[in-house]
């Protein structure tokens, strides 16, 4: 039997809901959260930002979904937060969803920062 090591993380998605209002009129906002278990998670090279004082540098990583699961099916918006390995990430930018004639290889992938988009 072969393993994939490549699709071997768990992640999960805190997908935003819309606001409401409570019994004393104040906002209420929820939220739903979706766990994906065979996802790739792997580093990108750091990209640092120049400033006056020092040069400030965000992680970046690149998620690729399990082969067949495309996250904006399961309500995935680039809104949502990411929970990897006990830590909170962003998403950077639009969801590329890939639909190949073979089916073979239909996934999501996503960039994702952590601190912030």
């Amino acid at each position: 039997m072969v393993t994939d090591l490549l699709h071997r993380d768990m992640v999960t998605f805190t997908i935003p809901g819309k606001p409401t209002v409570d019994d004393n009129g104040e906002p209420v906002i929820s939220s739903e959260t979706v766990k994906v278990s065979g996802c790739n998670v792997q580093p990108i090279v750091a990209m640092g930002d120049d400033t006056f004082l020092a040069q400030v540098t965000q992680n970046h990583y690149r998620l690729n979904s399990p082969p067949g699961v495309h996250l904006s099916e399961l309500g995935v918006t680039p809104d949502s937060t990411v929970t990897w390995r006990g830590s909170d990430y962003s998403i950077s930018g639009e969801i590329g969803e890939w639909y190949p004639g073979d089916r073979m290889l239909e996934h999501s992938e996503i960039y994702l920062v952590k601190g912030g988009g």
